[in-house]
């Protein structure tokens, strides 16, 4: 735990981004929001608890058993599914706690199978969602396996086809989107004359604005809900960031002409000068890549790091208004200075998912 920095999450700006994007989706479509992974850095438990609340989600979609597992914990009761992978053994616990599952291999079916004949696995209908890989060459069954998948799994009684899902390898690819989509509406034609199914998705954030028909009924949103990602660069969708990243300074040192600073001396100072420590460091998630380049804001002036990143610690030039206890903004805004992700990730050859999702978990996420 840093008990001098903390995460700020803006609940207005989630809901907002949540409206924004239902009004480019078909009238009835579901939103399943994605918060695997600590909400993509934002928190993912006290984020679950809001969506629930607020009503602004359908589905929570996680990454696999254990996030999912720890949401019920929570009490978290709206319906959840595991978008990748589960553990075997972990089968019992998912049934009992209404937990819906991605299947893309045959095994699992089995493994389904076998546990619902045990004494430990009370199943009277296990919710399952078909992915198939319609390019992008993940997780899924492949297309020309749909007959065979169905017919196995219609020898299992216990187990419901809630929904078939995939992904896009490139949603801004116009051309190869298209292309998996009308693979995918194929699939979804062969699975529908054998069996009726309540969900069909195949749309992450920035696909949704693929999705102008009723041949699918729910999205999965990730990246937009957070105000990043594509849908923001393309001007189509006013979205707002909702992370703020903060710490406070630590000490201000002055620095003699000449001295150099950090691990290895890889800055030198050419004239006097003044140094905020910061308590941050690539521990918290501040990318040691972002040495020598990166910036934080301090009392509304953006003011460079000096020297590397260190695991807990870091340094940045400052003028001489700066204070001990100074609020820090790492991303964010202040006063008239904004820092992003994006930028971020744009001076490290990095994405906005990555500088985010690598924020401690052990940070304070405050909701506001």
């Amino acid at each position: 735990m840093n008990s001098l920095s903390w995460v700020e999450i803006n609940t207005r700006a989630i809901a907002h981004n949540i409206k924004e994007i239902r009004g480019i989706l078909p009238h009835g479509y579901k939103v399943a929001a994605v918060i695997k992974s600590n909400a993509y850095g934002h928190g993912m438990i006290p984020m679950a608890r809001f969506l629930e609340k607020e009503k602004l989600a359908d589905y929570l979609a996680v990454v696999n058993d254990e996030e999912a597992l720890s949401l019920r914990a929570a009490k978290i009761k709206l319906p959840i599914l595991v978008l990748s992978y589960w553990a075997e053994k972990n089968l019992p616990e998912l049934i009992k706690n209404n937990i819906e599952l991605a299947v893309y291999s045959i095994r699992q079916i089995k493994a389904i199978a076998a546990c619902a004949e045990t004494k430990h696995c009370l199943v009277s209908a296990l919710k399952i969602h078909l992915k198939f890989d319609t390019g992008m060459r993940r997780l899924g069954f492949a297309p020309e396996e749909v007959e065979r998948v169905i017919a196995i799994i219609q020898r299992v009684p216990q187990i419901k086809i809630q929904g078939i899902f995939s992904h896009f390898a490139d949603a801004e690819n116009e051309i190869f989107t298209k292309h998996q989509i009308e693979k995918f509406r194929k699939i979804v034609g062969k699975v529908n004359k054998r069996v009726k199914i309540p969900i069909t998705h195949v749309a992450a954030s920035a696909g949704s604005l693929f999705m102008r028909d009723g041949n699918f009924n729910m999205a999965r949103i990730g990246i937009a809900m957070y105000g990043l990602g594509s849908l923001v660069k393309s001007g189509k969708l006013n979205l707002k960031p909702a992370l703020s990243w903060k710490t406070k300074v630590a000490q201000v040192k002055k620095i003699k002409p000449g001295e150099k600073i950090g691990y290895g001396l890889t800055y030198q100072f050419k004239k006097a000068a003044k140094v905020a420590v910061l308590p941050i460091g690539y521990a918290d998630g501040y990318d040691r890549r972002l040495s020598n380049c990166g910036e934080v804001i301090i009392k509304g002036k953006r003011c460079p790091v000096r020297g590397r990143a260190c695991m807990n610690l870091m340094m940045a030039e400052v003028d001489k208004s700066a204070r001990e206890g100074d609020e820090v903004i790492l991303i964010g805004r202040q006063g008239r200075q904004a820092i992003t992700a994006d930028e971020l990730a744009q001076k490290i050859g990095t994405i906005n998912y990555e500088i985010i999702a690598r924020i401690n978990p052990e940070i304070k996420r405050i909701f506001k």
